[in-house]
């Protein structure tokens, strides 16, 4: 694979992680601001390297919620699989809310980006706070409510 195919601006699915997407002509893969999107790009041999070991991996393993990339969590932006990785919420500007969390906070049931783009699999913990507490604390469970403009 020398070069990412997308008919009819459609996403790559793998295992069940949406990972890549056209939209407007542009390239998203979860967790990854756009002005870094270029170091997402296969390789010529369709490989993802890792930022720090310079190793290679398949792309598929690119947000597949297993961290090859040991040392930077670089093959992980999506998932929380590696513990020292970076999310990029959806929405970056910034009005007092996170322009990026801990990759270990995805999908822990806690909204910490202000557009949820964290809690992109809507896990649900076993607890739920009433919405007014949730509020009063200014912490939100799933489902998350678009706080952004707040």
């Amino acid at each position: 694979m020398t070069s990412m195919e997308f008919p009819h601006d459609e996403f790559f699915d793998y295992e069940g992680f949406q990972i890549v997407k056209k939209t407007d002509n542009h390239l998203r893969i979860r967790g990854v601001r756009q002005i870094d999107i270029f170091k997402y790009m296969p390789n010529e041999r369709g490989k993802f390297i890792c930022y720090y070991t310079k190793q290679e991996i398949d792309f598929s393993k690119v947000n597949d919620d297993y961290c090859d990339c040991l040392n930077d969590g670089s093959d992980e932006p999506g998932t929380s699989a590696c513990q020292n990785g970076k999310f990029y919420c959806d929405t970056h500007f910034n009005h007092g809310h996170p322009e990026y969390i801990p990759s270990s906070r995805v999908n822990d049931g806690i909204c910490d980006c202000c557009d949820g783009s964290d809690e992109w699999s809507e896990n649900r913990l076993s607890f739920r706070l009433p919405d007014a507490v949730q509020k009063s604390l200014g912490r939100y469970q799933t489902p998350c409510p678009n706080r952004c403009l707040l």
